[in-house]
């Protein structure tokens, strides 16, 4: 699986389009062979933070937009490491914008969208 090396750090600013599958979940193995690359202090155990990185994804999965840095609930560098932990063939695109994000698109809406370029 190949994995993003960071999320956009410079003066601009990316938002990723991912459409991520509604079975696609973190393992305790990926959190564990990246945690020592982020500063995540709030939680007590690997087990936390993989429930707390899987609640992120479901709201990534649903559509929620998730700025970095701008969500009170999650801290920076959990967003973060969700971010970058997303398989780069789940992201749809990335685009210039205001503040680094990640947009979610929901199957379905992928779906629908396959099916009627099918229909022409």
């Amino acid at each position: 699986m190949k994995i993003k090396n960071d999320f956009v750090t410079n003066s601009s600013s990316t938002s990723y389009i991912v459409c991520i599958p509604e079975s696609y979940k973190f393992s305790k193995k990926i959190i564990e062979d990246n945690i020592n690359s982020y500063d995540i202090g709030d939680y007590d155990s690997i087990d936390e933070i993989l429930i707390s990185a899987n609640e992120l994804l479901e709201k990534i999965k649903s559509g929620t937009e998730i700025s970095l840095g701008d969500d009170d609930t999650y801290s920076y560098e959990l967003i973060r490491m969700v971010s970058e932990l997303i398989p780069d063939d789940l992201v749809i695109a990335g685009i210039d914008s205001k503040e680094d994000s990640i947009i979610g698109i929901k199957t379905e809406t992928i779906k629908k969208v396959l099916n009627y370029e099918n229909k022409e």
